[in-house]
């Protein structure tokens, strides 16, 4: 074999109700690749809390943890992000979806730092499907800057 690897993984999820519809979760996610090439050990946990739906609104908050130990390079995962989910029914079977996620990875060389943010409309008429998205992206990573802005829209027609 060119390269050779096993892979154990564990993980588990656990997701809590409290009253007035609000809900509690967290998910965590062991790695361990033993290859020849690129062996890794990956540790990932997740946290959430969920509104139940007022005024046709929903919000998640999150907050999600990694680090990965990549065991031949320095190059490892260091990161933290939180996440903003804010979903909204509108009239006309119209939903508005917004999401910010914020994120900083400082495991290897360069720390990279990561701004995203996307707004999303869906809109469907019979087996018609409408979508309008638009979404921003501030990447940094040691002296470099990246900025990526895009607005995109589809149309299409279930048969």
């Amino acid at each position: 074999p060119l390269n050779d690897t096993t892979r154990y993984e564990l993980g588990g999820r656990i997701d809590y109700p409290f009253d007035f519809g609000w809900t509690v979760g967290g998910e965590y996610r062991y790695t361990d690749q033993d290859e020849d090439i690129s062996p890794y050990t990956r540790n990932s946990f997740d946290i959430y809390t969920q509104s139940a739906r007022y005024w046709n609104t929903t919000v998640r908050l999150g907050l999600h943890r990694e680090t990965v130990d990549n065991e031949k390079s320095p190059e490892d995962v260091d990161l933290f992000r939180y996440r903003v989910d804010i979903t909204s029914l509108l009239p006309g079977g119209l939903v508005l979806a917004y999401n910010a996620d914020f994120g900083e990875d400082d495991g290897g060389t360069l720390p990279r730092k990561e701004r995203r943010h996307s707004l999303r409309l869906d809109w469907s008429y019979r087996q018609v499907r409408f979508q309008l998205r638009a979404s921003k992206a501030d990447i940094s990573q040691g002296d470099n800057d990246r900025d990526d802005k895009r607005v995109t829209a589809e149309i299409r027609r279930v048969f």
